[in-house]
């Protein structure tokens, strides 16, 4: 009985030995990708050409494929869809890659050696007629035939965003809403919120500097932000400051900017530590104790006096 109990532990210490190790193991897999973002000055009813490189970080051979999807991103946070085409992705269907027998498709497959890298060129088909100032998708660079190891699948996939720019088609454009901020601050940080919507045909680079001073114009902080919002987005820009102070009364100035348009608020912000919030309660239950107590001693004062005259 002894032994079999000891063979029971001796197989379970081995089987979780081996679980651990096998679901600890890495993916081989890799790959990158230069350059992850290209922006391209296009012109219409032409053909431009370009290139970029896909290295195999592994120790082994691999095979990736290569295809291009539509990019657009919209939403506070820049949420991406791959799916939906619009006139702004149409250079998807534009664009092709060079294989190796030297004939352009929209997907090819490649052959990378161990730790060797690959030049994949690709060409550009713009139409006669584009509808926008800028066109925007994204090229994947994937293994494939990639094995299994204990539910985990060994993939890689890299991404190049293309950005399409057509100088004498563009429109600039910007609305941006009233920056919002608390006046008063009952401890936690400070907090900076506006919209801004691009109503051109192109992305647009958006601009965000706040700074806090105090009274006598000593430097809190001073921050600056930089985002981009595309074609017929609306995009919500919201910050908070880790350097807000805990008391005190400051000045607070905050400029937003794109495509030539302005914003800005000077505002005096008052802020309190949250403990200090029950002894100011107090106080003011105190002080308009006090109040209602004079006012009522002088009614009765009053109302005696009176009832002498009578």
């Amino acid at each position: 009985m002894r032994k079999i109990w000891l063979l029971g532990l001796l197989t379970l210490c081995l089987s979780f030995f081996i679980t651990k190790n096998t679901f600890a193991e890495k993916s081989t897999y890799q790959i990158s990708i230069t350059p992850v973002v290209e922006r391209i000055h296009l012109v219409q009813n032409s053909e431009a050409e370009k290139k970029f490189q896909v290295k195999n970080e592994s120790d082994q051979e691999l095979k990736i494929k290569v295809y291009v999807a539509p990019y657009s991103a919209s939403g506070d946070k820049d949420k991406v869809n791959l799916e939906s085409e619009t006139k702004y992705t149409a250079i998807h269907n534009w664009i092709s890659f060079k294989g190796t027998d030297g004939i352009y498709s929209g997907t090819q497959i490649y052959n990378l050696g161990a730790k060797s890298s690959a030049e994949i060129k690709y060409k550009i088909a713009v139409p006669a007629e584009v509808a926008t100032g800028g066109q925007y998708a994204v090229i994947f660079a994937e293994t494939i035939g990639a094995s299994e190891s204990a539910g985990i699948k060994n993939q890689s996939r890299v991404a190049l965003k293309i950005q399409g720019v057509f100088d004498e088609l563009q429109k600039f454009g910007a609305e941006i809403s009233e920056i919002k901020s608390s006046g008063f601050l009952l401890g936690g940080k400070l907090g900076l919120k506006t919209e801004v919507k691009n109503t051109g045909n192109i992305d647009i680079s958006v601009g965000v500097r706040a700074s806090l001073s105090s009274l006598s114009g000593e430097t809190i902080f001073e921050k600056d932000y930089a985002t981009s919002v595309y074609p017929e987005v609306t995009k919500t820009l919201e910050y908070a400051f880790d350097e807000t102070p805990g008391f005190g009364i400051y000045k607070l100035h905050a400029l937003v900017s794109a495509a030539g348009e302005k914003k800005e608020i000077d505002k005096t912000i008052i802020i309190l530590p949250a403990y200090i919030i029950i002894p100011v309660i107090i106080v003011g239950i105190v002080a308009i104790y006090i109040i209602y107590r004079r006012i009522s001693l002088r009614r009765a004062r009053g109302a005696r006096k009176k009832a002498k005259k009578l």
